[in-house]
């Protein structure tokens, strides 16, 4: 990676990366060089997906408490074609900013997509952790 930024203008540019390039130093060659980049956290990076995913789980609360609040959103959308419903819920919160030891964080996702084949009924899931 370094040789191809090298040749890159990187300043004002996102960069998307699989999880096979979400590395620290990756994400530092980009800040430095005022880019920003949208990084996948997957099984490579367990700390880092795990800390997604706990900000992203749900609350539980004693009775007669209300949750703390969160700084997160969420929309969903549905989309049908290619005979396949699709459920997609995207959820953000800048909440991890200050703790992750990550360069340029400025907030995380979390993608759930649910996909339903209509003519079989067979029900796919998969969740992806964003950084």
């Amino acid at each position: 990676m370094p040789d191809l930024f090298a040749d890159l203008t990187i300043a004002g540019h996102v960069f998307t990366m699989d999880a096979l390039l979400t590395q620290q130093d990756i994400a530092e060659t980009i800040v430095e060089n005022r880019g920003d980049h949208v990084m996948i956290a997957k099984d490579d990076q367990p700390t880092l997906r795990a800390d997604i995913a706990t900000l992203f789980e749900p609350e539980h609360c004693t009775p007669g408490f209300s949750p703390l609040p969160k700084d997160s959103r969420e929309e969903t959308t549905i989309n049908k074609g290619h005979g396949r419903l699709e459920y997609r819920t995207a959820q953000t919160s800048t909440a991890l900013n200050e703790y992750l030891d990550r360069p340029g964080v400025h907030q995380v996702f979390r993608l759930d997509r649910k996909t339903i084949i209509l003519k079989t009924g067979e029900m796919r899931q998969e969740t992806e952790s964003l950084a």
